[in-house]
């Protein structure tokens, strides 16, 4: 049983600094309160059911667009978690998410080409289970993507080259069950049909 709330506000406007740009912006407010889990036993010796799981945060999306094809793209998210068990002990939420940031910055080449340059960022985490506590990470992602115009065989196509944690960062996501992949090269092929 559940019951989610959750407000935002979003903005968006075509010519916000110069007359052919684009600027996007979203800010969600949740909370949230689970009651009768059955899913979660509490981590005392009795190992009750737990009685309520509780989560509030934000959420922010922003994105600014020029004309001459450079972009920039803003998503993190800021939370918190308490879990209560059948004996009414508080304590962090063991699958809490760590809060996170993600700036993508780009320039998009005659339509045809996308070189962008991605971090993402995570904050520390200790819920104090084991399994669910993790040092914060930084990393690095280069992708160059090539979707040719036009028609014939290559339209609706996409070719996408990537460097995947480019400084070769070890780290493992908090929930996580092994650690990431170090530095890591994709090459993807995508098709609309």
């Amino acid at each position: 049983k559940s019951r989610p709330y959750e407000l935002g506000f979003s903005y968006d406007r075509q010519g916000a600094i110069h007359e052919d740009d684009t600027l996007a912006l979203k800010l969600t407010y949740f909370d949230s309160e689970l009651w009768d889990v059955t899913s979660f036993v509490g981590s005392g010796p009795a190992s009750d059911p737990l009685d309520e799981i509780r989560t509030e945060g934000i959420e922010i999306e922003a994105s600014y667009a020029m004309a001459s094809g450079f972009y920039v793209d803003l998503n993190g998210t800021w939370g918190k978690g308490d879990e209560v068990d059948s004996l009414g002990m508080v304590s962090d939420w063991r699958n809490q998410a760590q809060n996170n940031l993600r700036l993508t910055m780009g320039q998009v080449f005659d339509d045809t080409y996308d070189l962008s340059w991605e971090t993402v960022l995570a904050d520390d985490i200790d819920t104090g289970d084991p399994g669910t506590s993790g040092d914060g990470y930084d990393v690095h992602n280069l992708r160059l993507t090539i979707a040719p115009q036009g028609s014939g065989v290559w339209q609706d196509t996409e070719f996408r080259f990537g460097i995947e944690n480019i400084f070769d960062e070890q780290f493992t996501p908090n929930l996580a069950s092994r650690p990431q992949p170090g530095r890591d090269f994709k090459l993807t092929l995508a098709k609309t049909f």
